[in-house]
């Protein structure tokens, strides 16, 4: 995730969650677009920011009310003033789902007629930079209010594409489209990572972040006559956010019933099993049931699966994982995994499969590049390397709880010691 020290002092560290859906209403301006104007709008389309919010899952019937039944959010919503919302919560919390549930449906449903716009930041350097972001509210906002498109029209006419890698540029133009929008029309919503400074415009903006000290010290450092920002703690509703989890945990089970004919004793069983581990989350949750699925296929009668097999923690699980790599295929993983966490970017799985393939020949025979079949390889890496990849987009990272490719914080090495 970007970190607001990551993009400078000066401007939002924006990491808007999931996708950006704008509304304005039943009527809109039909106007055709000149070719500079068509131009100029694609020249902001410099990411894919509608697949980054879809590849969230939505969320599970009851949840996320830990947010919008909070009296911080409802003060949040409801004020007149250009607020900033901001909402941390620790690892595995479901922010991502969060936002896009926030994004795509209960937003547009307390705001009818709102402008709302996103982006999500990642650790990588495609998702990572403030000028991508900026792009991606600019291009979202234009498209619902296509007359303040003008507000760009007259950058982009004097340095062409080159605007969209200036950020100073971005955020001023944002900042003369939000002073144009008309008093008696809804806001516009951007939902965010972080954010150092606010419009003083018809705007507002809600955050989301890991409860990290130095984004916290970031935020005290922000005058309160620059910023009225309201701090919902979601790692002070954990109880709350538990309960959720335990209601996913229920649609799980009966999911995995269905799929596998369990019978009502051992339906009951999984739960209450499930239900007992400390520590909960969406990330342990995904991991469990996955490990139980392959155990009740791997079964010639998952009734008679033992479940105290079921792992007791993320760490666990992710030893199964790499308990389960084949001796002959430990190099290849581990060569896999370094080269995900090592780069600058998401590989694209032809990029990966040749530089396996490469790593494999040894250094003293590259003289030429291998033959290696792409396809075969993205069918084959998630058997070798279990949960720990995925592959999106024809790019492949390390698997997060929102399958978006985030790298963990440390991998487990049993098995992998040279």
């Amino acid at each position: 995730m970007a970190t607001p020290e990551s993009v400078g002092h000066s401007f939002p560290s924006i990491s808007i969650n999931d996708q950006a859906r704008v509304h304005l209403g039943d009527v809109h301006n039909h106007i055709t677009p000149s070719d500079d104007e068509r131009r100029c709008h694609q020249a902001l389309k410099t990411s894919n920011y509608e697949q980054q919010k879809n590849v969230n899952p939505r969320r599970a019937a009851g949840t996320c009310e830990w947010v919008t039944e909070n009296a911080q959010f409802k003060r949040w919503h409801q004020s007149q003033h250009n607020d900033l919302l901001w909402i941390s919560a620790d690892p595995g919390c479901g922010r991502s789902v969060l936002s896009r549930y926030l994004i795509d449906e209960f937003l547009p449903q307390i705001y009818p007629g709102a402008t709302v716009c996103y982006y999500f930041f990642k650790d990588n350097d495609e998702q990572s930079r403030l000028s991508t972001a900026l792009c991606a509210i600019l291009h979202q906002l234009f498209i619902l209010q296509p007359d303040q498109l003008r507000h760009a029209l007259s950058v982009w006419d004097s340095t062409a594409d080159k605007f969209a890698q200036e950020p100073a540029v971005l955020w001023r133009v944002l900042q003369n489209a939000a002073l144009d929008v008309e008093g008696d029309l809804a806001p516009i919503i951007c939902v965010v990572d972080a954010l150092d400074e606010s419009l003083k415009a018809h705007v507002k903006f809600l955050v989301t972040s890991r409860p990290y000290d130095n984004v916290e010290r970031w935020f005290e450092r922000i005058p309160e006559h620059a910023l009225l920002h309201i701090r919902l703690r979601g790692e002070d509703e954990n109880d709350l956010i538990h309960r959720e989890i335990d209601m996913v945990v229920k649609a799980r089970v009966e999911a995995l019933a269905q799929e596998f004919d369990l019978l009502p004793d051992k339906q009951a069983q999984l739960l209450a099993i499930l239900l007992d581990m400390g520590h909960r989350t969406y990330l342990w949750l995904h991991l469990a049931v996955d490990d139980i699925r392959e155990a009740f296929h791997n079964s010639f009668d998952p009734n008679n699966v033992k479940i105290e097999t079921i792992p007791s923690s993320v760490e666990d699980a992710y030893e199964r994982i790499l308990s389960k790599v084949k001796p002959g295929q430990i190099a290849m993983v581990r060569t896999i995994l370094c080269l995900i966490l090592a780069a600058r970017r998401p590989l694209s799985t032809e990029e990966m499969a040749l530089a396996v393939a490469v790593d494999s020949m040894g250094a003293s025979n590259t003289s030429e590049l291998p033959s290696v079949n792409v396809s075969h390889f993205e069918k084959r890496v998630r058997d070798w390397c279990g949960l720990f990849v995925f592959i999106n987009d024809r790019r492949i990272f390390l698997y997060s709880p929102n399958s978006q490719g985030v790298p963990f914080a440390h991998v487990p090495e049993p098995g992998f010691k040279r």
